[in-house]
């Protein structure tokens, strides 16, 4: 009887603490939902497709902060997903996820990384996207499978960002 007395009682603190961490996860999304505006899913006008590449969504954080997640408008999840860069801006498809959409006008700065909150890869392994939305500057993170790809990306975001790059 002790037995099942001890493993109800795990069982309710374990449910207790999946509740907590949800319940903290929901009050981050709503807060943060508040300090910018949602972001575009898809480009107003594309225009000519220049570069396109398969990648694993890592995150997106503050530019100010790499190790803080955003979770608000949909942005926490990490995936599978394909980067298209286009004359107008930048596409970010998300598998199962909503479409992140950067404009060029939004795009502050490109480089490369080696670690995002939960995920640390090798020197240069990460592409870290800076951009604005309602005036808070956020960085998205992808990891891009392809090296050749990788290069072909960044060199295309490079030209598209009008504040520089960052090495």
């Amino acid at each position: 009887m002790e037995k099942y007395v001890m493993a109800a009682l795990t069982v309710t603190v374990c449910i207790l603490f999946a509740l907590l961490a949800f319940r903290a996860w929901k009050k981050r999304e709503s807060r943060q939902n508040s300090l910018f505006e949602a972001p575009m899913e898809n480009l107003p006008t594309s225009g000519e497709l220049l570069a396109q590449a398969d990648c694993f969504y890592v995150a997106t954080t503050f530019s100010d902060n790499f190790l803080e997640r955003v979770a608000g408008h949909g942005l926490g999840a990490r995936g599978f997903s394909i980067i298209q860069v286009f004359s107008e801006g930048l596409l970010v498809k998300r598998v199962g996820e909503r479409n992140l959409a950067i404009s060029k006008d939004d795009l502050v700065s490109v480089m490369f990384s080696q670690v995002a909150i939960d995920k640390a890869v090798e020197k240069d392994g990460l592409l870290v996207v800076s951009w604005l939305t309602g005036g808070v500057e956020l960085s998205t993170h992808l990891r891009v499978k392809d090296l050749s790809d990788r290069e072909q990306v960044f060199s295309t975001l490079t030209e598209l960002v009008a504040g520089g790059v960052k090495k």
